[in-house]
């Protein structure tokens, strides 16, 4: 069984589109785990027109940011493999086929793909192709590109296996971001996977919740204290 979990904040003008793209190449029995952080717009109406009983849409009381959202949505997943995704991805269609084998055949506890960026959702042409420069057996390198700031384990390109990501949770509260701390602590602790080619369309709205506008410095000097701290956490266990 299959989860996906989108978490949105007044994510209405591309909810459909995203859900489609990804209800598209799930089984009857996966699921899809919305998280919505008090949207104003209507994101949820949205949600709601599709019907479909794959969807499971919780709708925080408070905003809780987008954090702690994907963690509420990861501890919700019935699914042995879980999927992220932000609100406004666009699936390619082979995506969960060539993830899941990938993941399941090389015995990966989480796998990346590479990915299109795209200016309007969907749009296909005239993409520009973000090729991931990591390997499974460069583990230093690959937490060095983490906390230089060059992240490329964005959420929404991220596959892991349900039984994997528990020992992970709660997530500190210290996080900024929920994929470079599942990036970090899998390259540490667990056998990381990645794949040079693009499953996932990342249309760039400046709203993304995987992008952040800090200055490098400011995300370098951040980093340095949460993978020391997160060192500090794996080691005392």
């Amino acid at each position: 069984m299959l989860s996906v979990v989108v978490a949105t904040f007044n994510g209405s003008k591309y909810i459909q589109i995203q859900l489609n793209s990804i209800l598209s190449q799930l089984k009857p029995f996966d699921e899809v785990i919305v998280i919505d952080d008090c949207s104003v717009d209507d994101t949820v109406i949205k949600i709601d027109q599709l019907d479909d009983p794959r969807i499971k849409l919780f709708k925080n009381n408070v905003n809780i940011g987008h954090v702690k959202s994907f963690e509420k949505g990861i501890l919700a997943c019935s699914g042995d493999i879980i999927f992220l995704s932000d609100q406004d991805d666009y699936w390619l269609p082979n995506k969960t086929e060539v993830m899941v084998n990938e993941l399941n055949s090389n015995n990966f506890d989480l796998i990346i793909s590479s990915y299109f960026v795209s200016q309007n959702q969907g749009v296909v042409d005239k993409l520009s192709a973000q090729q991931v420069e990591l390997r499974a057996s460069h583990r230093i390198n690959n937490l060095v590109s983490i906390i230089s700031g060059n992240n490329q384990y964005l959420g929404s390109l991220m596959c892991f296996k349900k039984s994997a990501i528990q020992k992970y949770l709660p997530f500190p509260d210290f996080i900024e971001a929920h994929d470079i701390y599942i990036a970090s602590a899998f390259n540490i602790d667990s056998k990381v996977g990645h794949i040079n080619i693009p499953l996932v369309i990342r249309t760039l709205t400046g709203h993304n919740l995987t992008t952040s506008n800090r200055s490098l410095f400011k995300k370098f000097l951040s980093r340095f204290i949460f993978f020391r701290t997160l060192l500090f956490r794996f080691l005392s266990i």
